[in-house]
């Protein structure tokens, strides 16, 4: 008896988007319908034939290696407006007391 893989299924179906829908979705058909296929021991499919398997997974890796590729490009990106803003949070603190502490020295003379 053959298992379906949870797992590739659920990753599976996080990379689903407007791009890939239909084929995504023919693929977790495929997969599942030759395990399933293997487990009602239909003729032709005494053995588990794991090409469709082979796919999907292909397929996931190789699109979650990318999606992983791009995160890390985004935030590389992403570190020098953090630290820029980070830098100008600071100052403007200091800004902020330098104001405060000018406006009570001076005590208001008529």
């Amino acid at each position: 008896m053959v298992r379906l893989d949870a797992q590739l299924l659920f990753n599976a179906r996080r990379l689903l988007d407007g791009s890939n829908v239909n084929r995504l979705k023919a693929m977790i058909l495929s997969y599942a319908q030759a395990v399933d296929l293997h487990n009602s021991h239909r003729p032709g499919h005494e053995t588990y034939q794991r090409e469709s398997e082979l796919s999907l997974r292909r397929y996931v890796l190789d699109h979650m290696a990318a999606l992983e590729r791009r995160m890390a490009t985004g935030l590389r990106q992403a570190k020098a407006p953090i630290d820029k803003s980070t830098g100008l949070g600071a100052k403007s603190k200091g800004l902020d007391a330098r104001a405060r502490s000018a406006t009570r020295k001076k005590p208001f003379q008529p």
